[in-house]
């Protein structure tokens, strides 16, 4: 496998809460925290990732879907109608 290295910068009391995790044994270093949090980003977005990789979807539909996505990990629900208006559709 290949690996390539990424330098992110964080807020520090993001840094921080990420370090506490690290000193009571639930992840071995901050870099497994990263790619746990990577990870599950990722898994979250199997259900409509293969919207943004089809090219039969106009940018409309993908920004539609993109906003829908946000709203509802944000917990808000919003008709799509508000969400076109929102998006200057």
């Amino acid at each position: 496998m290949e690996f390539k290295k990424v330098t992110i910068t964080l807020p520090k009391p993001l840094y921080d809460e990420g370090m506490k995790l690290v000193k009571h044994g639930l992840f071995s270093n901050f870099s497994d925290i990263v790619r746990s949090g990577i990870r599950s980003e990722m898994k979250s977005l199997e259900p409509i990732a293969d919207y943004f990789f089809d090219d039969t979807l106009s940018a409309e539909e993908i920004a539609l879907l993109q906003k829908s996505y946000d709203n509802e990990k944000s917990g808000k629900l919003m008709p799509v109608d508000k969400m076109r208006k929102e998006l200057n559709l």
